[in-house]
């Protein structure tokens, strides 16, 4: 984790038995930090046991010590609509947690995050998921007298999101993170929005062909370039950071058990998320790039001239890039970096000498460093 340095992390807390069974780890204060509080339903707790569950986890002490955890969110159960048959029965079961949490020290006026739900426009892959859609509890939730009366404000809206796999599906990011912002702006206008778990398949669902290859690298850049480009997102998160042996096989880091213990890897998807950490700036800036094989996001740092342009080409065709912007200075080089499907685990640099027309790999995820704000990014085939 320190060698990624993440902005935003989450980690749950989760309680089989009791608070006996409860599992978590401190994290770096720093970070943005999502919290999932995961009991059984119709699990009650004293103060003293919850104080001390979190205590042991960092949320507490961290959340006092940044001024009642400025930068930590707390959500109350995992997937609730995979748990809960209702929004009501949810409800019922929330509240009383709810309320314990406003009780303890640094969490009087602490940021909670809801519905924390699998997915949030479509409802879960389950029974009757039209009637557990999370977009739908989080109205509930918004709406609901006795929740205002415990947080006031609500702080953020949480959510995981599942099951887009083909790789010009990942615009799907985009659309529905304006759509959910456009839903619960006006009751909520303060809220913000937080995709806290994604992989290309729910659950356990995986294959070596999804996570083992550059596939991957490719679905997690082109969604978080969607993403961004919705320019109303507060985080995004990869599900899971390591593999869990005999259950998620999904992990940025692949971990096999073996004589001696366990083994662990670096899947090329780890370093494509290291890639787009380290080529991450303070602002998203606009930019005309019409939806297709290509998928591109602008950034800019706050108060430079510098800005850059992240490139996906998610086809197996070469593509030239003509970039169009108002003032691009023609003299010195400019960097280009880049990851692809050759070099999955090494980033490969080169000077270009005319941003004008950028020849992009196939299949490769590409930053090159500008000096002036983008304009526009005209598509052009290149050939096979």
């Amino acid at each position: 984790v320190r060698s990624l340095n993440p902005e935003a992390s989450n980690y749950t807390v989760s309680v089989k038995r009791g608070l006996d069974g409860a599992r978590g780890s401190k994290t770096d204060p720093r970070q943005s930090v999502s919290v999932i509080l995961d009991p059984q339903p119709g699990t009650r707790f004293s103060r003293g046991q919850l104080e001390k569950k979190l205590t042991q986890c960092g949320v507490p002490e961290s959340s006092s010590e940044q001024g009642t955890g400025d930068r930590r969110l707390l959500a109350i159960y995992d997937e609730p609509n995979l748990r809960f048959s209702g929004v009501d029965e949810f409800i019922r079961n929330y509240l009383p947690l709810l309320t314990a949490l406003r009780c303890l020290p640094g969490f009087e006026q602490g940021k909670i995050a809801f519905p924390e739900s699998s997915l949030i426009l479509n409802g879960p892959f389950t029974a009757n998921s039209l009637k557990r859609r999370g977009l739908d509890w989080a109205k509930a939730l918004l709406r609901d007298s006795r929740v205002f009366s415990l947080l006031g404000t609500p702080h953020a809206i949480t959510w995981h999101e599942w099951m887009h796999r083909d790789l010009l599906r990942t615009e799907y990011f985009g659309r529905i993170i304006s759509l959910v912002d456009e839903e619960l702006r006006p009751l909520s206008p303060d809220c913000t929005l937080h995709v806290t778990q994604t992989n290309i398949s729910p659950g356990a669902d995986s294959s070596s062909y999804d996570m083992d290859t550059f596939f991957a690298s490719l679905w997690l850049a082109s969604s978080y370039i969607h993403a961004a480009n919705s320019g109303r997102l507060a985080s995004f998160n990869w599900f899971a950071f390591t593999d869990e042996p005999g259950l998620h096989k999904k992990g940025l880091i692949a971990v096999q058990e073996t004589e001696q213990g366990y083994s662990a890897r670096r899947r090329p998807v780890w370093h494509a998320f290291d890639f787009l950490l380290q080529n991450k700036r303070a602002h998203v800036a606009p930019l005309d790039c019409p939806p297709g094989e290509i998928a591109a996001l602008a950034v800019a740092e706050q108060g430079q001239e510098l800005s850059g342009i992240l490139i996906v080409n998610q086809s197996r065709r070469n593509y030239e890039i003509a970039l169009e912007a108002e003032e691009l200075v023609d003299d010195g080089l400019y960097e280009l970096r880049r990851l692809s499907a050759d070099s999955p685990d090494r980033v490969v640099s080169e000077s270009v000498g005319n941003p004008r027309r950028l020849h992009i790999m196939p299949e490769s995820i590409n930053f090159i460093e500008l000096r002036r704000q983008a304009g526009q990014l005209r598509k052009q085939h290149a050939g096979s």
